[in-house]
């Protein structure tokens, strides 16, 4: 309509002023609470997208425009925060030996060194040493398996964790009862593992029956019912932001207004807005979140440096110049801090890579080649950060050496998450929609026509229309 305007279709002065004259009438005839008016309401927010529009992104054929659909700008790679809440050796004090508990606090030493690959292997020598010192269904072998199967799921083999932990769940029940907390924490975590393989309905049923098995506002509660929201973002991101909202009051009481675990809640709070198309509300909550982590758990702090990476991602949404700076902030602060490979530095570096690909594509490229070697040799090919990596490297691919060089990493990356991830997981669907892409321009409309139907219909499926 205004590209007659010259140069940038949306710049400032005349476009802008007569766009906003037309959204003003626009959201007139359109009732408050109907969805499809909110990204206008928002002024500085599309202004932002309508200023950054060029005539040549215009006119850019519908083919290469579609293969940049395959990057994933995850923030921080999967990460809700609840990462905190469960891995906090939850199970420690129930195990009956004290050369079990020295085990027990070595795995976690490794954890927060980011090697989960080591602390799992630690993991099945507690599991190991348990069952040969006690009986079979004794807490302490109950609590080693605990371990076991948290540290299987956060080396990156969530599917098995899964069922590791539903199993363990039951025997919990069987010996120690309905009640106690080793059952309790087997079902939470049996949740999040369902969550984390995209099983959202069951993990839903999951956390729903942990919060309405208890009166009071315990700690398994509390979180089940940050969970439960977790979870509910993925239908409706917008109702889970309010409920986290309405948990956080409970969350303060509990840990204190400055524990980690109520900063990661409220960070799950920015991404739900986020995912709900509230970019600005969402940055209006990061900001203060970032000086407030800054000030009470330091500049330094891991989840100080994970929030300042999805800040950054945040900031590039609105096609600010200034996310850029930030991550490569984030980035530098994360090696000085935690070191080149220590997985909370991948997944902020993944972040500068996504950003700084709208630069830089060649150094971005580069980025990620790095950190696929990085990711691969720490937590290995499988796990969920390395997946998100592998893949935006094969998009990268994609746009400057073109769709044959990206095909054989879409296949490679798409057989791994399918194989751990699931087929309906939608990392799984972004790269097999990337995929689908590449053939399209290979082969034609004809062989890519099913991929993009197969695609379609899994995600109508799981996500709805």
């Amino acid at each position: 309509m205004l590209s007659g305007t010259g140069g940038r279709v949306g710049k400032e002065g005349e476009a802008t002023d007569r766009l906003q004259i037309l959204i003003n009438i626009c959201l007139q005839r359109v009732d408050t609470s109907d969805p499809a008016g909110q990204p206008w309401r928002e002024a500085d927010a599309w202004q932002h997208r309508w200023e950054s529009l060029n005539d040549a992104d215009l006119h850019r054929p519908t083919q290469t425009q579609s293969s940049t659909t395959g990057v994933r700008i995850p923030g921080l790679a999967g990460w809700d925060g609840m990462a905190e809440a469960l891995g906090s050796a939850l199970e420690t004090p129930w195990l009956d030996h004290k050369h079990l508990k020295s085990l027990a606090v070595l795995i976690d030493g490794l954890g927060e060194s980011g090697l989960p690959l080591e602390a799992l292997q630690v993991a099945k020598r507690l599991l190991y040493e348990a069952e040969e010192a006690l009986p079979s269904r004794a807490t302490g072998v109950l609590a080693a398996r605990h371990i076991h199967a948290y540290w299987t799921g956060e080396a990156g083999d969530r599917r098995l964790a899964r069922t590791l932990t539903m199993a363990l769940a039951e025997d919990c029940r069987s010996s120690l009862g309905a009640d106690h907390p080793l059952t309790r924490l087997a079902h939470l975590r049996s949740a999040a593992w369902m969550l984390a393989c995209s099983e959202i309905a069951a993990a839903r049923r999951t956390f729903r029956a942990l919060v309405e098995a208890s009166s009071e506002n315990n700690q398994i509660t509390l979180l089940a019912r940050w969970g439960g929201a977790v979870a509910l973002s993925h239908v409706d991101a917008e109702e889970a932001a309010d409920r986290i909202a309405q948990l956080l009051p409970a969350l303060k009481l509990a840990y204190g207004t400055h524990h980690v675990l109520t900063y990661s809640a409220q960070m799950t709070q920015v991404m739900a807005l986020h995912d709900a198309g509230h970019v600005i509300r969402a940055l209006r909550l990061a900001n203060p979140l970032i000086e407030s982590a800054t000030d009470n758990l330091g500049i330094d702090h891991p989840l100080t440096l994970r929030i300042r990476g999805y800040h950054a991602g945040l900031t590039r949404e609105l096609n600010s110049r200034d996310s850029l700076e930030l991550a490569e902030a984030a980035h530098r602060d994360c090696r000085r801090t935690l070191g080149d490979t220590h997985p909370d530095t991948l997944v902020v570096a993944n972040v500068r890579a996504v950003v700084l690909s709208e630069y830089d594509p060649r150094a971005a490229l580069a980025l990620w080649q790095e950190l696929v070697v990085h990711g691969t040799h720490v937590l290995g090919a499988a796990h969920q950060t390395s997946l998100v990596i592998a893949a935006n490297l094969a998009v990268a691919v994609h746009e400057l050496e073109g769709p044959a060089a990206a095909r054989p990493r879409y296949e490679a990356v798409l057989e791994t998450q399918s194989r751990i991830l699931g087929q309906d997981h939608p990392d799984t669907l972004n790269t097999w929609n990337s995929l689908a892409v590449a053939v399209h321009e290979l082969e034609g409309p004809a062989a890519a026509r099913p991929r993009y139907e197969a695609v379609l219909e899994t995600q109508s499926r799981i996500l709805g229309q």
